[in-house]
């Protein structure tokens, strides 16, 4: 996967900063990478946005952004950041857009697992 560098840094992932977070251990970053696609926090996210439940979205995003800052995910990591920021001044209703804005860099990120 990590061979694909363009594929990945398209897709708004600071590659060179995320492998030296891992200290240049390719195959442990990837391991992580690769287990991102299962992670269940943006779903969590609409779910908390569906129910009103903002402790929740603010739990979840807050998960999220600490897992994306960590792999480098830059554009998702600053979405994420919004969303945690909007609930914690509570500004609920900014959430409706930065959610989608969440939601959109998730799926730009997701496309690299596709072939």
């Amino acid at each position: 996967m990590i061979e694909n560098r363009e594929k990945l840094i398209n897709a708004g992932i600071d590659l060179d900063d995320a492998l030296e977070r891992f200290d240049y251990q390719n195959d442990l970053y990837e391991k992580y990478l690769l287990r991102f696609q299962e992670d269940k926090h943006m779903s969590a996210v609409k779910q908390g946005m569906e129910n009103l439940d903002y402790d929740f979205v603010l739990r979840e995003a807050h998960a999220m952004k600490g897992l994306t800052g960590t792999l480098g995910m830059q554009n998702l990591y600053e979405a994420c950041s919004a969303v945690v920021s909007a609930v914690r001044e509570n500004h609920t209703e900014e959430l409706p857009g930065l959610v989608d804005d969440m939601e959109n860099q998730y799926i730009r990120i997701m496309s690299i697992y596709k072939a």
